[in-house]
């Protein structure tokens, strides 16, 4: 048989499920199920385990990027510096705020992608080497071909997400969800960050400002309304440039 020089199937699943690596795919996989049952049903606990797997992944993730977490100024700067480091701390924040759904929505897409590739070039090639199981190799390609397809795509639906869904939630939940005045302070601290270190975000931005100004530009809106947009404007303007940081390190998967 084609699989005979390879170990039996439990001692190829046990040899990944001892790498660190699949705690991680672990991770990302209870963010995406935790996600959906969080949509599925009432109640608030699926909601906050899809955050405790997001935790656990990015913090892997960190680990492995940086090592174990020193105490010093260097260590810190050079790790919030890190796109990994930005969407732990805003995940901490979310797992011990009043829950906001949308939120989960960067994460749960994020998981879901990473989970696939996973699946794709590390399980099944590890779990069904050579032709141990000739099925997967229409999984891989099927993933494969998915990824290819849609990942692109669901990364720029996340950034309007960020800015367009889940900013306008976290100052609206302070009034109806329970949320406090930190949330969206916070959150907009983190917009800061994903403004300056991605390209993607920023193409959000100039596209959101040329719709509106172009909306705006109409005779059929107030000169007050106008005016006060152009503040906003403004304002927002100087906040996002108001400090510059380091080139952010690049993100792992």
């Amino acid at each position: 048989m084609a699989d005979q020089n390879y170990p039996p199937l439990v001692d190829r699943i046990k040899t990944i499920a001892m790498n660190i690596q699949f705690l991680w795919f672990v991770g990302h996989l209870t963010t995406v199920s935790q996600a959906i049952f969080s949509l599925i049903y009432s109640g608030t606990w699926n909601y906050y385990k899809a955050f405790y797997g997001t935790l656990i992944s990015y913090a892997i993730i960190l680990y492995k990027s940086h090592g174990v977490p020193q105490l010093n100024k260097d260590f810190l700067a050079k790790t919030l510096q890190d796109e990994n480091a930005q969407y732990f701390l805003v995940a901490l924040v979310w797992s011990t705020a009043a829950p906001i759904k949308v939120a989960l929505i960067p994460f749960a897409t994020f998981s879901l992608f990473h989970s696939m590739g996973y699946i794709r070039s590390e399980f099944i090639p590890k779990v069904f080497p050579g032709n141990t199981l000739p099925q997967s190799k229409v999984v891989a390609s099927g993933i494969n071909s998915f990824m290819t397809k849609y990942q692109a795509q669901a990364i720029t639906y996340v950034a309007y997400s960020e800015v367009w869904v889940i900013l306008p939630m976290t100052i609206i939940t302070i009034f109806w969800g329970g949320t406090s005045f930190f949330t969206p302070i916070m959150y907009s601290q983190f917009l800061q960050f994903r403004y300056l270190s991605s390209p993607i975000t920023r193409e959000v931005f100039t596209t959101s400002e040329l719709t509106l100004d172009k909306y705006l530009d109409t005779e059929t809106i107030s000169p007050t309304v106008r005016n006060g947009y152009l503040k906003v404007k403004e304002v927002i303007k100087r906040y996002v440039n108001l400090q510059t940081p380091a080139p952010p390190v690049p993100p792992s998967n």
